[in-house]
């Protein structure tokens, strides 16, 4: 089956979004568990303040990495992908 440049680009999208979506997921758990203070007592921000904040570029991509290495984790161990 042949897949066109539209669909892959499609599916890129919506993975980068899931990736985007899911960092957001763990980054506000990680601020729960820390009671939302960073290490030098200042509030942590949402999520949406810290992706938004141009300073905190690589360290937003880190946690969008991260979530991709999660949910590929996961989709390989426990979700069966057949193709035909």
């Amino acid at each position: 089956m042949k897949t066109s440049d539209n669909t892959i680009n499609e599916l890129d999208d919506l993975r980068r979004d899931a990736n985007e979506h899911a960092a957001g997921i763990m980054y506000t758990a990680y601020c729960e568990a820390v009671g939302g203070i960073a290490y030098n007592n200042d509030p942590l921000p949402t999520w949406d303040e810290f992706y938004k904040d141009s300073n905190k570029t690589k360290q937003s991509e880190a946690w969008i990495e991260s979530a991709n290495a999660i949910l590929q984790f996961f989709v390989s161990t426990y979700i069966e992908v057949t193709t035909e």
